[in-house]
């Protein structure tokens, strides 16, 4: 009986060491099992964030490929109906700018001006086409007595004068000493391509076509031949290209003179170059610009194969003034300047983070969006301001704007996901925050970067449309076979029609030529 219940007892103790051991292993896989639904957990929500990102991507690049766009350039999308759109008055040209975005901009923003007729621009030479009565007409039917003039009708039209093909002769005179016989010629002044038969108004009437108006030369040859010239593209081509060799020096003196503008703007974009040495044809390019915000007008382009800082320090150098750029990072390698950001760039990532949205425009993205559009309209109306008064406003009612945002934008961070369109939004505005903060501490800094940005936007649109020459080389290419000579040649060229004198008036095709001559020694 003894050796029974010690027996019992023992096999109770084997039972309760197997529970134990069995009790620890399904606590060890509980707590395996706890850990795998957290990582599935995980997985799932990452994967749903991913799958709301790509949705996000996916409806962005539908509204940007087939939705309307309120940062498309003038005439990208509409070649065909553009009559029609140009003719109403009232035809919207950037839809998420007329959006009253407050009660304070609905109040203060000025009345709308009503449709109707301006006036002919008076420093336009009329030409009177006087209309009278005929001898048998100035009599009254009634009495027959001689009619009077007692008023006028005066109504005015645009007219033009279509352009004129010319030869200009020039004769140098020879004279000789009838007593030592010696011999002298009459000086001629040098000419912009000395032996060619292009004069300079006419070098910079094709630069200023195919450079400042799009206009290819395959399409100017034609306008030639219906005037009555054979102009062959390749000639004109070259032609282009002898001019920008000309124009370095002064494209050089200007490169000087934007250094030391208190305010520069900048702004780079990629180009195809398909003949450029030691690189593959599908690399990318950059052309560079370089705007002044204050001082004479001057925009500047440059050609480079990267967009690394070494080109920054090449253009920028020392520069110590305020430069307004989009945020790219090479720019921050210029210690001693002052660096200031972009607001439409803020802006255009809430309107991307509304466009992604389901339904009404409503949620962060919303606010976010009109709080900029509030300073945007502020700006708008202070435009006429002095620097002074504009800086005053700022710190009166912009600072106050701004430092509301930067509640909201600190409160809301924590909530959002940083890979989604509002998280990329919100995260660039907080990331950029000082520089875009810069504009309140001056009148004259400006709260975007639309001026470098509209300057490149030509050499955009000619990569989005490749039938659309914009540049040459030694032959009459296209964008698409580019050399990189013919890309910084013809760079020059491109400089003179983008030059603006002192008052911000576009200077002539003479001046232009004068310019250029100049520099012919």
């Amino acid at each position: 009986m003894s050796q029974s219940l010690d027996q019992l007892v023992s096999e109770l103790e084997a039972l309760k060491k197997i529970i134990s051991t069995q009790d620890e292993t399904i606590a060890v896989q509980d707590k395996k099992i706890d850990t795998i639904r957290a990582e599935s957990t995980e997985i799932i929500e990452t994967i749903r964030l991913e799958r709301d990102n790509l949705l996000e991507q996916l409806r962005l690049a539908l509204k940007r490929e087939f939705g309307r766009s309120c940062e498309a350039a003038p005439g990208q999308h509409d070649l065909f109906d553009e009559a029609e759109t140009e003719q109403n008055p009232d035809h919207e040209t950037d839809a998420i700018n007329d959006v009253a975005t407050s009660e304070f901009v609905a109040d203060n923003a000025p009345a709308r001006k009503k449709p109707g007729r301006k006036p002919l621009p008076a420093h336009l030479p009329r030409i009177d086409v006087v209309f009278e009565l005929d001898d048998a007409s100035a009599h009254c039917a009634a009495d027959g007595s001689a009619l009077k003039v007692i008023g006028e009708d005066i109504t005015e039209q645009l007219d033009i004068i279509p352009a004129k093909i010319r030869v200009i002769r020039k004769i140098r005179k020879t004279y000789a000493c009838p007593t030592c016989e010696s011999v002298q010629r009459a000086p001629k002044p040098a000419d912009l391509l000395p032996k060619s038969r292009a004069s300079a108004e006419l070098l910079a009437h094709i630069a200023i076509h195919k450079y400042q108006d799009a206009l290819p030369l395959y399409r100017q040859q034609k306008m030639f031949e219906r005037l009555g010239v054979t102009l062959d593209r390749t000639t004109m081509a070259n032609w282009m290209v002898a001019v920008g060799q000309k124009l370095k020096p002064l494209i050089e003196q200007m490169r000087l003179d934007a250094l030391t503008a208190e305010v520069l703007h900048a702004d780079e974009t990629t180009v195809q170059v398909l003949k450029e040495p030691d690189r593959r044809p599908d690399q990318k390019s950059y052309m560079w610009v370089q705007s002044t915000g204050t001082g004479p007008p001057m925009v500047i382009y440059h050609y480079a194969p990267g967009r690394s800082g070494k080109v920054v320090e090449h253009l920028f150098g020392d520069y110590g003034g305020t430069l307004v750029t989009d945020g790219y990072a090479a720019y921050q390698g210029l210690a001693h300047a002052t660096h200031a950001g972009c607001w439409a760039h803020a802006r255009r990532k809430f309107n991307d983070a509304l466009k992604v949205q389901k339904g009404q425009r409503t949620g962060k993205a919303q606010v976010g969006f009109n709080y900029i559009q509030r300073l945007f309209a502020l700006e708008k109306q202070w435009a006429a301001l002095s620097v002074e008064q504009r800086f005053e406003q700022r710190q009166l009612i912009a600072q106050p704007l701004i430092d509301e945002l930067a509640q909201w934008l600190e409160q809301s961070l924590p909530t959002i996901t940083p890979k989604s369109q509002l998280g990329r939004a919100m995260f660039y505005l907080h990331k950029q925050w000082d520089k875009l903060t810069v504009f309140l501490q001056s009148g004259d800094v400006p709260i975007h970067n639309n001026q470098a940005e509209n300057k490149i936007r030509p050499f955009v649109i000619g990569r989005n449309y490749v039938h659309n020459p914009i540049m040459c080389s030694s032959t009459p290419i296209n964008i698409r076979n580019l050399s990189d000579k013919g890309v910084s040649r013809c760079f020059v060229v491109h400089h003179v029609n983008i030059i603006k004198g002192f008052r911000g008036r576009p200077v002539s095709s003479r001046k232009a030529a004068c310019a250029a001559s100049s520099f012919v020694g």
